[in-house]
């Protein structure tokens, strides 16, 4: 062994001396030290624990607080997610429908984007990255290069990205771009679409403490959020190092919560580690000086315990010595050793025990109710998170039913809806033994339900006995077996009832203040994912309403007759709303009798034509009624015991009339489809009434190509005519004046004046007949009489010339007429009335005829009739020309009116011309 070093035994044998020396065995110093030390050595052990303890347990506690005070951030951001891939979606929908036509696009993305204000542009982009279609919200007016570069680098690998955009109202915002591949059959990128916005303006960072940095972070990027300016500022690595790279445990500075966004951004909430563990600290330091306080009033009362223990025996020997030396030993008995300072001593340590015990069982009770309240968000979490993703609104309900029936343990939970139109409650969603019976029930609206009074209310409503409760009737309490209720109104924006949520206990229960509270934050809840989906529901109605508009409106083309017109239609409104049986029955002005088509969507067979003939006339009800309906049609239950019947009216501003009917076997009608109709029947109406238009014009145009033919040769043939008989007559006349003349200039040169007399008299009967002849072909030109003694008298002597002449029995009958009728409508009405007749007369083989003409006051019009009682005919199996109709309906268009024959197989016929007064030709 080295100099100058002692053994291990050597040391320890002079410490035991030194000790041995200081506090001899069996004194009272060396008792008293080791009683200080048995004392101090648990205060401080105690007091380390505690500290650590509480250190933990406050760690856990500042997390859960900052993980509840960003959670509504990271739910928020689930919502953009799932509002932005349905906006997303919808506008690839568009894209591939209007073939990436920004023109037609412009105006659907525009209506996406205005109810979506929260993101700020929507671009359309061709797979090699060029921009072919921008629009920006009202908070962003613009989208420019730096916008697009931003745009492409995003969408091009489907990824969300954020950058720093420079726009005209916007700078150095950090925005979130979702991106959206619109691939053909084969896979291939047709476009991409582009949907941006503010990552600062998106995210609702005010709830979050003012102590707590926010941090964006990619592997190649890192951002603070200034809270001043609301924007994110470039940040060095190594100051957030600690936050970025080291673990979490209690060397760590900072408390750190992170939400991811994408498989490589995320969001970091950092908050101090030391002003969480404030708290603890004091607490700590409070709970040690109280334990030493403790520790020191226990030393004292034991020294004085220790005094009296040895003072009180000496003094006792002391008091008998001195009795004894007096000789006087039974003077007072020996006098025992008190033990209430064992007592006090007792009583001081279970104090501080009960407190301890105190103070560790409120630390764990607040611990369980903070895990108790964590899992109570994380389950309204995923009520959340569920609630975005499914859009149908009967399958969102019930999950909500099952899920907060389990969520409160709860017997029953129902989920009723407000008919605000017929003031009763619909039952749509249950949890529990009437999950699957609940939506049967249909409750009257004369007694009372607990949904029309929590939402007279507008308060939750806890009753402890429903049978005996004034919320609702008897009869309702008495379907279920349920003791005690908790309802909540469900109520939306601008205070609209949307109905009801209700948690039933099939054994008494009493509802504390925190039950009701977290069962209205779920209502409320529940009340705006109602209300969101009947938005998206509506919205959805609305494109898909503009999208059946739309095609049904592309059908006003002349590639479509009105023949099959009607069948187009019917088969587009398939597609957007759900019928077995739709008749489409329309009427025109012009026409006497309606058109009827008629689409299956289900196999045709001769089981559906009772059906079809109780639509049809219910189609021709509506068409005649005008009136809106939707019923369950008693003939047609007949039929089928089930069936429902939706028939709209509908009418065109130049008045033609009709209905649609639609005809399910399932009762799937509500008022909300016949609003949803309402508005897609009229474009039927004006696509048809386009259509019947545009033929009527080309009718027309046909109609004033053949009258111009048939003017043309009508003037050939009275030119021809006025020739002829020019020839005929007047030539011969001419002729023989000729010769006339000239026999009376050889008289006149021969001076015989008896020829000369005979010429002259031959020359003067000679121009009497030739002046009858020119009258007759000037009354082929235009009837004399008509100038000479007006139209009724002219029509009057034209029956009786034409009985005369033929021997038919012909009668006439003329109203009163007006004055100064134009001479074009009096030549067009007789010569209508001498064709009428004289057709009559060749061709019917008459035995009466009755000629008569009217004069309609009220529309202003005359009205001439000429019928026979022939032989009669089909007018379409005869042409227009053999009966002169294209002549007499010619005479009648020229003037704005028309011609129409009526006649039939030994039936005789009907000729009837109406020209309105006033007309020009």
């Amino acid at each position: 062994m080295q100099p100058g070093f002692a053994r291990p035994q050597t040391i320890a044998a002079h410490v035991r001396k030194a000790f041995t020396q200081a506090l001899p065995p069996g004194s009272l110093k060396r008792r008293l030290a080791l009683l200080s030390i048995w004392l101090i050595l648990p205060w401080g052990l105690s007091t380390l624990i505690l500290n650590t303890f509480l250190e933990r347990q406050a760690t856990q506690a500042a997390l859960l607080r900052q993980e509840k005070s960003v959670w509504h951030v990271a739910q928020t951001f689930h919502a953009l997610t799932t509002t932005a891939d349905w906006l997303t979606a919808t506008a690839a929908d568009f894209a591939v429908r209007e073939n990436g036509d920004c023109d037609a696009l412009r105006p659907l993305l525009d209506s996406l984007l205005a109810n979506a204000s929260t993101f700020h542009n929507l671009a359309l982009f061709a797979p090699d990255g060029r921009l072919l279609c921008t629009l920006a919200s009202p908070q962003q007016t613009t989208i420019n290069a730096a916008d697009q570069v931003w745009f492409q680098r995003a969408v091009a690998s489907e990824t969300m990205r954020v950058g720093d955009i420079q726009t005209s109202r916007i700078t150095g915002e950090e925005v979130l771009v979702f991106g959206r591949a619109v691939r053909d059959e084969e896979q291939r990128i047709r476009w991409v679409i582009g949907l941006g916005a503010p990552l600062a303006a998106l995210l609702p960072f005010d709830g979050i403490p003012p102590t707590t940095s926010i941090l964006f972070h990619t592997p190649t990027q890192l951002m603070h959020f200034d809270a001043a300016e609301r924007r994110f500022t470039p940040a060095e690595e190594a100051t957030w190092a600690s936050v970025l790279t080291r673990p979490a445990d209690e060397t760590t500075p900072y408390l750190v919560t992170r939400i991811p966004l994408d498989a490589e951004a995320s969001l970091l909430f950092a908050f101090p580690r030391e002003e969480a563990l404030q708290s603890v600290h004091g607490t700590v330091a409070i709970v040690s000086m109280i334990t030493l306080l403790v520790l020191l009033v226990m030393l004292t009362t034991l020294w004085s315990s220790i005094h009296t223990w040895i003072t009180m025996p000496l003094e006792h020997l002391h008091q008998t010595a001195q009795e004894l030396a007096k000789g006087n030993l039974s003077a007072r008995a020996s006098t025992p050793l008190g033990t209430n300072e064992f007592d006090a001593l007792a009583t001081t340590f279970n104090s501080m025990a009960s407190q301890l015990q105190e103070q560790i069982q409120a630390y764990e009770d607040a611990i369980t109710a903070e895990q108790s309240e964590r899992t109570f968000l994380e389950a309204v979490a995923t009520l959340l998170q569920y609630a975005l993703r499914e859009y149908d609104s009967q399958t969102l309900l019930q999950f909500l039913a099952d899920h907060l029936g389990a969520l409160f343990d709860a017997d029953g939970c129902y989920i009723t809806l407000w008919d605000t139109a017929n003031n009763k409650p619909i039952p749509t969603a249950a949890y529990g033994e009437y999950r699957n019976t609940y939506t049967e029930i249909h409750p009257s609206t004369d007694k009372r339900t607990i949904t029309q009074s929590v939402l007279e209310e507008g308060r939750p409503l806890a009753i402890e006995n429903v049978h005996a409760s004034p919320y609702v009737a008897p009869e309702i309490a008495a379907l279920f077996e349920t003791q005690s209720v908790l309802a909540l109104p469900l109520i939306g924006m601008d205070d609209e009832p949307l109905g009801a949520m209700i948690i039933s206990y099939h054994t008494p229960r009493t509802f504390n203040e925190r039950d009701i509270e977290r069962a209205q934050l779920v209502a409320n809840l529940c009340a705006l994912i109602l209300y969101k989906n009947r938005l998206l529901e509506h919205i959805s109605e609305q494109l898909q309403e503009l999208h059946t508009i739309h095609a049904i409106a592309a059908y006003a083309h002349p590639l479509y007759t009105l023949e099959e017109l009607p069948t187009y239609l019917l088969e587009e409104l398939s597609r957007s709303i759900t019928f077995d049986i739709g008749i489409l029955i329309y009427e025109t002005p012009d026409e006497s009798s309606p058109h009827v088509s008629i689409h299956y969507n289900i196999p045709q067979d001769e089981n559906y034509l009772p059906i079809e003939w109780h639509l049809r006339q219910i189609a021709l009800e509506t068409l005649l009624n005008q009136q809106p309906v939707v019923y369950v049609s008693p003939a047609i239950m007949e039929e089928t015991e089930r069936g429902q019947v939706i028939a709209v009216p509908f009418a065109s501003t130049t008045g033609l009339l009709g209905a649609l009917v639609c005809y399910a076997h399932a009762p799937i009608y509500v008022n909300k489809d016949l609003q949803h109709l309402q508005g897609i029947v009229q474009q039927i109406a004006n696509t048809l009434e386009n259509n019947r238009l545009f033929y009527s014009v080309l009718q027309q145009q046909d109609a004033l190509q053949t009258l111009a033919r048939t003017l043309a040769e009508v003037e050939e043939r009275e030119r021809q005519t006025i020739a002829q008989a020019l020839h005929d007559e007047s030539g011969q006349h001419l002729a023989a004046l000729s010769i006339t003349l000239n026999l009376l200039r050889h008289a006149l040169e021969t001076k015989d004046q008896e020829q000369v007399h005979a010429y002259v008299e031959t020359l003067q009967h000679q121009l009497n007949t030739l002046a009858n002849a020119l009258r007759n072909i000037m009354a082929l030109l235009q009837p004399p009489m008509l100038a000479e003694f007006g139209l009724a008298h002219t029509l009057k002597w034209l029956a009786t010339t034409t009985e005369t002449r033929t021997g038919i029995p012909i009668t006439c009958s003329v109203s009163d007429l007006p004055d100064n009728i134009p001479l074009s409508i009096q030549i067009a009405l007789y010569r209508i009335a001498q064709e009428a007749l004289n057709n009559a007369v060749r061709h019917a083989d008459a035995t009466l005829i009755t000629l008569s003409l009217l004069w309609d006051a009220k529309d202003r019009q005359f009205v001439l009739s000429i019928r026979d009682n022939g032989r009669g005919f089909v007018p379409e199996d005869v042409a227009p020309e053999r009966l002169g109709l294209t002549g007499m309906q010619n005479r009648a268009m020229a003037l704005g009116g028309y011609v129409s024959i009526s006649s039939a197989p030994n039936r005789g016929t009907l000729v009837r011309a109406v020209i309105p007064f006033g007309a020009t030709s």
